[in-house]
């Protein structure tokens, strides 16, 4: 099988070729002629390699498996994986920036980029299944591909790695001793943690720049722990974008959301926001008797809050009235003998801890009948 080098690569850069399919005798060199048919056999031939080199390799049916701890030069490398997979027992470590291709990688070990210059690396395509974590040193991007078996991705000091359209059960956190140097950029990804994971974890330091982000896992921790980032200014903030997750806290750090996250507990003392977020939300219909009072929604931090009440008669009677109240504040007296509508607007700075209470109270219903809605949100 011949195939030709991919463009935009040199034809003067060292290229290796794995293809375990070759069952014929000869000596391995990694030439298309002459490939190499194992990882043992590759890795050996690259071990203190001294120049940038590419490897192409070439899918089998089964998993091209290796026992050992692989270190790979200190050399700029690129792999075409082309759908292979390459399980290995043990760590592996890249040395270099590199640019991978559409390889599957499982390890049982630790999975380090030990590279911290500036240079990109890029890895796109495949899967990641790494038992023992994924290390990141430096700039690495990780674009359109898969981490999977809840793997956690470790952001040592000064890593500003880049997940783009990444999907499965990844999780991130940052190393102890970070500061607003090290940032994780998360764009159009999800992590369905199956476990009792933190999704996002920043409480070690760090910021996190989260541009649609989908966080789930088992309900009894925090999906997203930003209480460690050291911003505190707007030039070193956290941001939240297109969130979905079920609880958020800030703690300390300087965090702006925007109104399209969909975040049902969040809390932190530095939060901005670029629009009202949607709390929580109260209905309730076909009534003709009282509604007693009811906490709709706790404040988990301080802020402006934005309450908004509709108070709708659906089926006029022949007398009564409805008054209804959110945060103490109170509609006029409506008649429930004639149908229509009525709405009522507070906004209020709340403190952490205090309720927010809804009731609707009725006098000499005869017939009517009515609804009552409201919307609780945070305005800042």
């Amino acid at each position: 099988m011949v195939i030709n080098p991919p463009k935009g690569i040199s034809t003067t850069t060292a290229k290796f070729y794995l293809d375990g399919n070759r069952t014929d005798g000869y000596t391995e060199n990694g030439s298309v002629e002459y490939p190499f048919k194992t990882l043992a056999n590759l890795f050996s031939y690259l071990s203190g390699y001294a120049a940038p080199f590419v490897v192409e390799s070439i899918p089998t049916a089964t998993a091209y498996a290796y026992t050992g701890d692989v270190s790979f030069p200190a050399q700029f490398m690129t792999i075409f994986g082309n759908g292979s997979t390459w399980a290995v027992t043990g760590n592996i470590t890249l040395n270099a920036a590199f640019h991978i291709e559409n390889l599957y990688t499982a390890a049982t070990g630790t999975l380090t980029y030990a590279a911290t210059a500036a240079t990109e690396s890029e890895r796109i395509g495949g899967s990641l299944t790494i038992t023992g974590g994924i290390f990141t040193s430096g700039y690495e991007h990780f674009f359109d591909m898969s981490i999977l078996m809840n793997t956690l991705v470790t952001l040592n000091a000064g890593a500003t790695p880049v997940f783009t359209n990444v999907v499965g059960t990844p999780r991130f956190v940052t190393a102890s001793g970070s500061t607003a140097t090290t940032v994780l950029t998360i764009i159009n990804c999800q992590s369905l943690a199956t476990g009792a994971y933190v999704n996002v974890n920043m409480s070690n330091g760090g910021i996190a720049v989260i541009n649609g982000f989908i966080a789930t896992n088992n309900g009894t921790v925090v999906n997203i722990n930003l209480s460690g980032s050291s911003g505190a200014s707007a030039s070193v903030a956290n941001l939240l974008r297109g969130v979905s997750a079920a609880q958020v806290t800030c703690g300390s750090a300087y965090t702006y959301a925007s109104p399209d996250c969909l975040m049902a507990l969040f809390s932190g003392t530095a939060l901005h926001f670029t629009g009202p977020i949607e709390l929580a939300t109260y209905k309730a219909t076909a009534q003709t008797a009282t509604i007693a009072s009811t906490a709709i929604y706790t404040a988990l931090a301080d802020g402006i809050y934005r309450m908004s009440l509709n108070v709708r008669v659906t089926t006029a009677g022949s007398a009564g009235t409805v008054v209804g109240s959110v945060n103490y504040q109170t509609t006029s007296t409506i008649s429930l003998t004639s149908t229509g509508h009525y709405t009522l607007f507070d906004q209020d700075f709340i403190s952490a801890g205090s309720s927010i209470p809804l009731s609707a109270t009725v006098t000499s219903n005869t017939g009517g009948v009515y609804e009552i809605f409201c919307v609780v949100e945070r305005v800042g």
